[in-house]
């Protein structure tokens, strides 16, 4: 049995929160509000069943497919040593790709007790920004926030974006659904426990893995999107990912030159958006 010291996991969730915050000089609130504006995006609270989940959103013709973008794990950590009572991202990473998708439906979705407050910070324990982020509570939440959107937009079919953490949820969620035409990761942690194995760190108990789902999602095209530099979530993790779907995939891993895990993947979104959804070979 793999015995892990603490500090260690500790100081890689340390380093893995931190290098997501970059240098703001508005509060993570207003700075989430400010990108959303320029994305010329509406907000609501969604309250499901155990969370209330902030999203942004702007639909502009019914009845068209709605793209959903899933926030990263964001501040989980304050230093190596404590653990955040806010998960509210520093950098809105998700959000930002979202103001930069000129689709006709798009929506975003923070995770559970990110940007809410007050009352709205129900059965917000630090579990779930920590050991148990990808929990059933959690997944079930998104997905039924999902349903709300759905219905508000009039979409008939949905299209899923999740930047790191995010990808594993939006895999989750996928396959729980009969509605999901595509997927796109961005650094997606998408096999928690070899992320853990591979740096030496506490197990997430309490978390679903997405790998655990891979075959039942191997009918929708995916783009998996990994940085060449990304140290935090190396391409490994997306290649064994895209392995167990089996032969036959409508997946593909795409590499980005010189983008690290909290890259300006911003600044590369809109040429990544044109990357074509591989076709499946299910025969």
């Amino acid at each position: 049995m793999l015995m892990i010291r603490p500090t260690h996991f500790l100081l890689l969730i340390f380093i893995f929160t931190v290098t997501l915050g970059g240098c703001v000089s508005l509060d993570r609130r207003e700075l989430a509000r400010e990108v959303a504006h320029g994305g010329g995006f509406s907000s609501e609270v969604i309250k499901t069943d155990f969370f209330d989940l902030l999203s942004y959103y702007r639909f502009k013709k019914p009845h068209k497919a709605l793209i959903i973008y899933l926030e990263g794990d964001g501040l989980a950590w304050i230093n190596r040593n404590t653990l955040s009572k806010d998960p509210t991202p520093r950098n809105p990473l998700a959000l930002r790709l979202a103001s930069l998708d000129t689709a006709s439906n798009v929506a975003y979705l923070g995770r559970p007790c990110q940007y809410v407050q007050n009352s709205q910070r129900r059965n917000c324990k630090s579990d779930y920004w920590s050991k148990a982020r990808f929990s059933e509570e959690v997944i079930v939440a998104t997905n039924q926030a999902i349903d709300q959107l759905k219905k508000q937009a009039f979409a008939s079919y949905v299209h899923i974006v999740g930047y790191s953490g995010g990808g594993g949820i939006g895999v989750l969620v996928a396959a729980r659904r009969n509605d999901i035409d595509s997927i796109r990761t961005v650094a997606g942690n998408l096999d928690h426990a070899v992320f853990t194995s591979h740096h030496k760190v506490t197990p997430l108990k309490g978390s679903l893995n997405p790998v655990d789902v891979a075959d039942k999602i191997a009918k929708i095209p995916q783009i998996h999107f990994v940085g060449s530099k990304d140290k935090i979530v190396p391409a490994f993790i997306a290649d064994g990912f895209v392995a167990a779907q089996g032969g036959k995939t409508c997946a593909k891993v795409e590499h980005i030159a010189a983008m690290k895990h909290n890259g300006d993947w911003d600044k590369a979104w809109p040429g990544m958006l044109q990357h074509s959804l591989p076709k499946c070979n299910m025969e």
